[in-house]
């Protein structure tokens, strides 16, 4: 027994860091490719705000993490394989342009991950001619974490009218060659401490409030979570504003507003040889766009006491 996913589907409620946001702005629409060869596609279209992208969704192959070549593999299914009772985790990956003042840019893909996408039959809103699912997901962007409940709201209007090769093309278009060279230059460095996984992202373990799973984590790794921001620490993120009149006077910079930065944590998945690091976006003025890398003190310093901090590591974990 299988359901019939296909269709349109409101966002009911939306969340990041705990936090609802409002997502009446946001749209998704489900759909399966034809069936060429005895395969075809899950696909989602969604506009989320300024996002404008789709997603590809693949069963849940018994907690297999993968790389990119093999989520893609997955995402051939045969003719009778689609959510149902027994099948009802699966995992996407999306990828969009960020219009708005982002004109465009590419983004979805920076990351290697699965991410949770679940599906569940609501029986009690379900009739002959309409079965009612609802799902939910979870997405991952600027270093945020969303978590998305959705319910389907109608049918789609025609079946397999998008062909394997168009949605290939189109996932193709959305692709930034950088994540491509970046993956293969980590994966060629002899020297990197990388495994042969991705992270899987579900959305149980955000509501429990764990720190995120790495799958496959080389034994030498202390556990299998990203470190989270310990307590004491202060959350140094965010969007600053550089108060610098001669550096502003030097760049020809009149309006002070132009003069910001915004500084980021990322945090890696432990199968990368880097841990949690700091860096910052300055902008001066219009033209003038730089990147900054941050390291912690030498063990020569001393706190207001005078007595010598204990020594610090040079990653930030």
């Amino acid at each position: 027994m299988t359901w019939d996913v296909e269709g349109d589907y409101k966002i009911t409620a939306a969340e990041t860091d705990g936090n609802p946001f409002d997502a009446s702005g946001c749209s998704l629409g489900l759909f399966f490719t034809e069936t060429v060869n005895l395969k075809r596609q899950l696909y989602a279209a969604f506009k989320f705000d300024s996002l404008d992208g789709i997603m590809r969704i693949c069963p849940d192959k018994k907690n297999e993490v993968c790389f990119l070549e093999r989520f893609e593999e997955l995402c051939d299914l045969g003719p009778k394989e689609q959510p149902g009772p027994n099948n009802t985790r699966w995992f996407m990956r999306w990828r969009a342009r960020d219009g708005g003042m982002r004109l465009g840019k590419l983004v979805g893909g920076e990351m290697d991950q699965d991410l949770e996408f679940s599906f569940k039959h609501d029986a009690s809103c379900s009739s002959a001619d309409f079965t009612a699912i609802n799902l939910l997901f979870c997405m991952e962007y600027e270093n945020n974490f969303f978590v998305f409940h959705a319910s389907k709201t109608s049918n789609l209007g025609k079946k397999g009218e998008h062909s394997i090769s168009t949605m290939d093309s189109k996932w193709y278009d959305l692709l930034d060659f950088k994540w491509v060279d970046d993956s293969a230059s980590s994966s060629a460095d002899p020297d990197s401490e990388t495994d042969t996984s991705v992270s899987r992202l579900s959305v149980s373990s955000y509501l429990t409030g764990l720190p995120r799973l790495i799958g496959n984590v080389p034994p030498r790794t202390k556990d299998r979570y990203i470190e989270k921001l310990p307590s004491w620490a202060w959350d140094m993120t965010g969007e600053w504003t550089v108060i610098a009149p001669e550096l502003a006077k030097d760049l020809d910079v009149t309006d002070p507003a132009l003069m910001t930065m915004t500084v980021e944590m990322p945090n890696n998945p432990q199968h990368t040889k880097a841990s949690r690091q700091l860096w910052a976006m300055f902008h001066f003025g219009r033209s003038f766009s730089r990147i900054m890398r941050f390291a912690p003190g030498e063990s020569t310093l001393l706190d207001q006491s005078g007595t010598p901090w204990k020594t610090l590591r040079k990653d930030v974990s």
